[in-house]
């Protein structure tokens, strides 16, 4: 086929694509400005990062998050590709806000038709029919699972990505063109400063590739060394990347996180890949085989028409499997190397083996839903491949009908799961994301408030925000609110001021450790306030009128600026964040000193009072009982502390039980901890607490952890509304279980 017929058929393939989205999506395209794809914290971080880089920033140190630290662009979800080369053009220029919001949102959009530009473009090296290229290709890419990305993490939404590296990998394969091994290194190469899963993408397809081709056409004599090519493009884009990250000082740190926190947890399942997410076959597999619920984020449902194609296909033409002509020239090795990726998504077999025993750098060849969009498009190309065969084979029995009639039947289903797919989201945004001008503070802008009130945003350094958040580092995990994210990005744009708290799971572990003690008990000093030069204020965000202790005691401390519907804005001085010293002397001008066991203390002699030091105690089994101790008939309220090592390695924190039983060894009521979501750190220690209410049928408590590999401190159980000063034989001191220096 002559080249400009390739091409204008492409183009009718992604015009094929664009009336298929264009029912749907068309209200968004028009009015792209005026939209947020997605509500969710992962959605709005997306936005947050690449605009105020934009707006704020230069080079590649992101100032918005982790104050006052900040951090590497690479790191933070900004697309530095599209963040650095817009900063050049609009830096400083806050009135094209809007512009960026667009621009964003349809890069989003056109990547989709392209998308089923280049699926088409494989099509042609196997020399399938036009038409019937052009309308699988559109199929495939309506019906794609990126297309939920674009509610979700929009760096990984760009559809065209995988169908542009696997069209420039097939076509140097195929033929000797130069140039496609140049436009593949140069677009695995561009969308690895896109997002950094490109890069494993690119790396683990491309390495993969190179070893299925090397066998699967291993007598043809050139195979092997065009397939070499690959391997070096595989490795090429990586290698830019790092220098990248080395020159640009990214790698200064060296307490990020050797992994993602719970990692495992998002690995593919058969589910996301085979059963769609709704629907009449969803409910005839629930009958025999119940499956969990969908999860966008890991979703790759490969739609109902590859499947019948391919089950189709196999068992009509199940005489000529071992045919040369079943599968075209390379489509086996891409079909075995998108299976491998697969498994990868799936973890499997490292799902099955203990977190603890597999090698930190696991954690880089991580895939997820990447590795099972590379099998939903390879395995509908190899479908599509199938029914073509199928359809051919028919026709040479004489079966022009019946071939046209599957094929129409198998059409039909394929772009109704797609049209649904499109429809689904496009409602989703349309119902939920109009709401960009509030986001941009074109409505509802607090800094013009607070202007009226005397009160400019040069008078705070940084926004701190209520429900509290900080996702930074593992082990580290709080996140007590839905909306806090949204209003402390949405100021931070409109006032040019950073955000305190985190929201990226590779930060510096110091730095995370730093930021969370800003909640920490009045007792524990704030190391942070040595890293912060600037005395002027802290812009408190408060959203509802639901708080922890750790934020009631901060608001306290504030001056109450400006109300509006449930959101308050307080000034919060430096001060508030002073170590508090505990009144001592006046506990023990009230209470003698008494001795038990190898410690003094001071206490009301009536109140619950239990102490245990656990220094050096290790916990090797996955539940360890920590203490037993018996209330007797007390009814007041119990505080269970414990001091927990912050691990060093990859296993997290224990959760720790408060187990209350009756006299006749009942288990009465259950209560437990996440250290996790603690904000008391202090000497490379996380202190949590249990709160125990009086239960009248109680007889002893019984504390335990359920975990492995941790460390603990002190445990002390005592009556919540009494204060306890202890000294231990080693003369270290503690009041209410807090370490006094």
């Amino acid at each position: 086929m002559k080249k400009s017929k390739i091409k204008k058929y492409g183009w009718l393939a992604g015009l094929y694509t664009i009336l298929g989205m264009g029912f749907y999506w068309w209200p968004i395209v028009r009015d792209a400005h005026l939209y947020v794809f997605g509500t969710g914290a992962n959605s709005i971080k997306s936005y947050f990062t690449t605009i105020y880089y934009i707006l704020y920033d230069k080079n590649v140190h992101f100032t918005g998050l982790n104050y006052p630290f900040g951090e590497h662009l690479a790191y933070v979800d900004a697309q530095p590709a599209i963040s650095i080369f817009c900063s050049w053009l609009l830096n400083e220029n806050h009135e094209y806000i809007g512009n960026i919001v667009a621009i964003l949102n349809l890069l989003m959009l056109v990547s989709v038709p392209i998308g089923a530009i280049y699926l088409y473009r494989i099509f042609t090296l196997w020399k399938m029919p036009t038409s019937f290229s052009t309308i699988m290709a559109a199929c495939i890419t309506l019906l794609s699972p990126q297309i939920l990305q674009t509610t979700q993490n929009f760096a990984l939404s760009y559809v065209c990505f995988f169908p542009m590296i696997w069209f420039y990998s097939a076509s140097w394969m195929q033929s000797k063109k130069w140039t496609s091994l140049l436009y593949l290194s140069l677009t695995s190469v561009f969308f690895s400063f896109i997002h950094a899963n490109y890069i494993i993408l690119t790396t683990i397809f491309l390495g993969l590739t190179f070893l299925f081709y090397t066998v699967y056409e291993i007598k043809i004599p050139f195979a092997k060394k065009k397939s070499i090519f690959l391997a070096i493009v595989a490795i090429f884009p990586l290698a830019i990347y790092y220098v990248w990250l080395q020159q640009t000082g990214a790698h200064a740190i060296l307490d990020r996180p050797v992994r993602p926190n719970n990692f495992l947890d998002y690995a593919t399942g058969f589910r996301d890949v085979f059963i769609p997410a709704s629907g009449k076959i969803k409910e005839i597999f629930q009958v025999f085989l119940p499956f969990r619920e969908t999860r966008p984020d890991i979703y790759a449902y490969v739609g109902t028409g590859a499947i019948l194609s391919t089950l189709t296909g196999v068992w009509v033409l199940r005489d000529r499997i071992t045919e040369k002509e079943f599968l075209p020239s390379g489509l086996g090795a891409f079909l075995m190397a998108s299976i491998v990726c697969l498994a990868f998504s799936m973890w499997i077999p490292f799902r099955f083996i203990p977190e603890s025993w597999m090698p930190n750098f696991f954690h880089v060849f991580q895939l997820n839903s990447e590795g099972a969009w590379v099998f939903y498009y390879v395995f509908s190309a190899t479908s599509v491949w199938l029914l073509f065969i199928l359809s051919e084979y028919l026709r040479k029995k004489s079966h022009s009908v019946t071939a046209t009639t599957i094929i129409i039947f198998i059409v039909l289903i394929w772009v109704t799961e797609g049209l649904s797919l499109q429809k689904q989201q496009s409602n989703y945004i349309k119902s939920k994301g109009a709401i960009a001008n509030d986001y941009l503070s074109f409505e509802n802008n607090y800094a013009q408030l607070l202007e009226k009130i005397g009160q400019s945003p040069e008078y705070f350094q940084a926004i701190l925000t209520f429900p509290y958040f900080n996702i930074g580092s593992q082990p580290f995990y709080i996140k007590r609110g839905t909306r806090s994210f949204y209003y402390a990005s949405k100021l931070a744009i409109d006032m040019h001021l950073p955000i305190i708290q985190n929201y990226s799971n590779e930060i510096s572990i110091t730095e995370t450790l730093k930021s969370i003690q800003l909640l920490s008990h009045p007792l524990i000093k704030k190391e942070i306030l040595e890293d912060i030069k600037d005395e002027r204020s802290i812009l408190l965000v408060t959203i509802g009128n639901q708080f922890e202790d750790d934020e009631k005691y901060l608001i306290q401390q504030s001056r109450l600026l400006l109300s509006e519907k449930d959101l308050n804005l307080y000034d919060l001085p430096l001060s508030a964040f002073q170590q508090k010293n505990p009144n001592i002397d006046s506990l023990k001008s009230i209470y003698p000193i008494r001795k038990q066991d190898e410690i003094q203390y001071v206490g009301a002699p009536n109140s619950t009072f239990f102490w245990k030091q656990l220094n050096g105690i290790k916990i090797n089994t996955s539940e360890s009982i920590l203490a037993e101790y018996k209330t007797g008939a007390r009814k007041d309220t119990l505080e269970a502390s414990l001091w927990i090592d912050i691990p060093k390695k990859n296993i997290g924190f224990p959760t720790i039980y408060a187990d209350i039983y009756n006299k006749e060894d009942q288990l009465i009521q259950s209560y437990q901890s996440f250290p996790s979501s603690s904000t008391d750190i202090e000497n490379n220690q996380v202190r949590t607490k249990i709160l125990i209410p009086y239960k009248e049928s109680q007889s002893y408590i019984i504390i335990r952890a359920k975990g492995r590999g941790q460390s603990f401190g002190s445990l002390f159980i005592r009556s919540a509304s009494q204060d306890f000063w202890i000294e231990t034989s080693e003369k270290q001191q503690f009041f209410n279980n807090f370490p006094i220096q």
